[in-house]
């Protein structure tokens, strides 16, 4: 019988925007956002059974959760272990969770010289 010697499935180029509010500044990232699971799945392919699978739109939605939870300003690296660590505790038959996450490169306005509070282009 042939065994599935590795499983991985993922979701990439989610678009992703986040907005933290500390007082009137407005802080702005715009990020992409790839994950990539590998997960105890061998069933899904002998047996047609893919009961425990982290679907791709699963994926995409809890980007987008996690991001939401994450309160305070923080950085891709950050973000990108809180949402790997998600993953792995969250879902009893993932293993691994890889996260790379891009950010665009946004700057807050000036206007005459001052940085506008939640102006960004």
């Amino acid at each position: 019988m042939a065994q599935l010697a590795l499983h991985q499935h993922g979701k990439s180029r989610v678009r992703l925007g986040r907005v933290w509010r500390e007082g009137n500044v407005h802080h702005f990232v715009e990020w992409q956002v790839h994950t990539m699971l590998e997960s105890d799945m061998e069933l899904a392919f002998t047996d047609g059974d893919n009961t425990g699978m982290t679907a791709t739109d699963t994926q995409k939605n809890t980007v987008y959760v996690i991001a939401k939870r994450m309160q305070k300003r923080c950085t891709i690296e950050q973000y990108a272990t809180a949402l790997a660590q998600h993953f792995v505790h969250t879902y009893p038959r993932v293993s691994k969770a890889k996260v790379w996450v891009e950010q665009a490169p946004w700057k807050r306005v000036q206007i005459g010289g001052i940085a506008h509070e939640h102006g960004e282009t």
